[in-house]
């Protein structure tokens, strides 16, 4: 049985940037329109959070197994 590739998206919360991390994923990204940028202290590439929204649904179709933390802290929300 062959295992399906991953991507984990991470959005900070309050910031335009996204966190990208996977197999193969940097092509993903110039498909998702973005042009990604490489973080050897996140070990993640960096792109803009409009392009890690966009870069959900291209790796889906795609055939990934998708991760997706939009961030923020949830027990506030009352």
């Amino acid at each position: 049985m062959r295992r399906r590739p991953w991507i984990s998206i991470e959005i900070e919360p309050g910031s335009a940037v996204a966190w990208v991390q996977g197999q193969n994923v940097k092509p993903l990204i110039e498909q998702a329109g973005g042009r990604p940028l490489w973080s050897a202290t996140r070990r993640a590439w960096n792109t803009s959070a409009d392009v890690g929204r966009d870069l959900l649904a291209v790796a889906e179709h795609a055939g990934y197994a998708v991760a997706f933390d939009q961030g923020g802290d949830y027990d506030d929300a009352a």
